[in-house]
């Protein structure tokens, strides 16, 4: 089992294997504990070789036959933590509740305290409901222990006061602690080192503890507390760094590999063809390739890799048309929608109609930029500003700050040519441009949050990839959107900036908000209730779970 500097350095201080320690904790996996979902529901949870290999034996098999340093350790295991980094659908959950409750269990830890830590409460819940389920199948278990929801707490009903309890990085201290177990899932979404730094040092007092991360890879960044996590586990287990109380356990495409290749697909995804098949994976990359954002994802969640989110919000090769610049026109009286992106003095202020016709949606942009000290503005920015401003992409408004007067007459006289049904905006700064134009169309609020925006960016970049856009290859549009990237505001949420400081992504922003509206009223999404003659009768009953909350 001598297999890196570490193994070797916990031999010279007096670490030796035993895989009778390990075969404890197989055994009680496979007599106590059952499946509880998909096909393998109510069959013997037995541990996949990966698993035992990679896991179980070295992190239950290494004990304490001696200490040269430390004499009370004789006899506990060896490993104080285990870094384990692996893509979804691996089964990292299932395997962290069962060491739960072999901890709760069987581990012969006296009052063992075991906690699970999250971002966030409905993340930490998952290991507790995988050991709450595996519990309830198991009728030796269930004899056992207890359960107390509200508190997503497991208990010991034989006088032992041991328990497990999920918690979350939310909660405001974690002081008082003494946990023999602790089970931190997904850090590579922590926040901070708070939470982790307060986990070690509340372990201090307890002979054996384990302190058990469990994470798929996530967003790089120099002060990544996941990322630099990840790069420990990954060097212990390389043999770059001596640790030998940590067992470092990474899955992934390996460093100059070509993650493309599906034999390199199988490196990072150890449960390949038993909890996750080698057709599903392929149909993800398919649906990937056609989205740079997807195609981020499947290398993150899938692959294990970590990357940076920061990619570009479209694909514009997609976006790109043949020719220059020509007018799109709209069907005489066919409905359109407007978004109007206002700056608060000097940035661009645009505004966007789009026209859903069909299988289409034919865009219209109008672009304002103070006037005075335009070469200089352009030379800073790095844009062609002279150029599209002498090509009417661009009005010069006079002065230093946007001129609000004129935009409101453009608004109005694109009311009088265009069937304009409403205007979206972000109430920001154009709250008293749009107290004026509510006299004369619909306007509609939109506040600029990642959870408005999110879901028409979408629908803007399914439509650019599947080039039924048509923008009239107006320049300035162009440059703001290839300006947009895409990062990550939690879950499925999409955080969009600039690429640069001196970016200008305004008209971008515009063409979203208005297809905000033109995706409801084009028939493409939406509800019932916003038809009158579909609306049904009665009332609607939500119910929501306790996680809910």
């Amino acid at each position: 089992m001598i297999r890196t500097p570490s193994d070797e350095e916990a031999v010279r201080l007096g670490a030796r294997y035993d895989q009778e320690r390990a075969d404890r904790v197989i055994e009680f996996f496979a007599r106590f504990l059952r499946h509880y979902q998909g096909e393998w529901a109510g069959k013997p949870f037995e541990l996949l070789d990966w698993q035992v290999q990679r896991i179980i034996n070295p992190l239950y098999g290494w004990y304490w036959a001696d200490h040269k340093t430390e004499p009370r350790l004789i006899g506990a295991r060896r490993f104080r933590k285990a870094s384990i980094w692996i893509p979804k659908k691996n089964g990292k959950t299932t395997i962290a509740a069962g060491l739960t409750l072999y901890h709760l269990i069987a581990d012969g830890e006296p009052a063992a305290q075991c906690y699970g830590f999250a971002n966030d409460r409905k993340q930490a819940a998952l290991v507790y409901q995988a050991a709450r389920e595996m519990v309830r199948k198991s009728p030796a278990l269930a004899n056992r222990l207890a359960m107390n929801e509200t508190q997503k707490r497991i208990f010991r009903t034989d006088g032992d006061p041991s328990f497990y309890e999920a918690s979350s990085a939310e909660a405001d201290t974690k002081e008082g602690i003494n946990p023999s177990l602790v089970v931190q899932d997904e850090l590579h979404a922590a926040p901070n080192r708070r939470l982790t730094d307060a986990l070690r040092y509340a372990t201090i007092s307890r002979r054996q503890p384990l302190h058990l991360v469990i994470s798929t890879a996530g967003e790089w960044g120099p002060e990544s507390v996941g990322y630099e996590e990840y790069s420990h586990a990954k060097k212990v287990q390389n043999g770059d760094v001596v640790d030998p109380v940590t067992l470092g356990v990474v899955y992934e495409v390996p460093d100059g590999a070509d993650w493309r290749l599906e034999e390199n697909w199988r490196k990072a995804n150890p449960s390949i063809d038993v909890t996750i098949t080698i057709e599903v994976l392929r149909q993800e990359f398919k649906k990937a390739q056609d989205n740079p954002r997807q195609l981020l994802a499947f290398r993150r969640y899938i692959l294990n890799q970590w990357v940076s989110l920061e990619a570009a919000w479209l694909q514009m090769d997609c976006w790109d048309q043949p020719g220059g610049p020509y007018e799109v026109e709209f069907p005489e009286g066919a409905v359109c929608y407007g978004g109007l992106d206002l700056s608060s003095t000097t940035d661009l202020t645009a505004y966007v109609l789009v026209c859903p016709v069909e299988d289409r949606y034919l865009v219209k942009c109008w672009v304002w930029c103070p006037g005075d000290d335009l070469g200089l503005r352009a030379r800073s920015e790095d844009a062609s500003y002279l150029q599209w401003a002498e090509d009417g992409h661009i009005e010069r408004t006079p002065g230093r700050r946007i001129d609000y007067v004129r935009i409101i007459e453009v608004v109005e006289e694109s009311l009088e040519t265009h069937n304009v049904a409403s205007c979206t905006y972000d109430p920001q700064y154009a709250a008293t441009v749009a107290a004026k134009l509510e006299q004369k169309v619909p306007m509609i609020p939109m506040p600029n949050t990642a959870r408005n925006l999110t879901e028409p960016a979408k629908r803007v970049e399914k439509a650019v990839v599947e080039q039924c856009v048509d923008h009239g290859n107006n320049p300035v549009l162009r440059w703001a959107a290839g300006n947009v990237r895409a990062g990550s505001a939690g879950g499925e949420l999409l955080r969009l900036h600039k690429a640069t400081q001196t970016a200008r992504i305004d008209p971008a922003i515009a063409l979203i908000m208005a297809f905000s509206r033109a995706i409801l009223g084009g028939g493409e999404t939406g509800s019932i209730y916003d038809d009158d003659e579909k609306r049904p009768d009665g009332v609607i009953v939500i119910e929501f779970d306790d996680d809910d909350y």
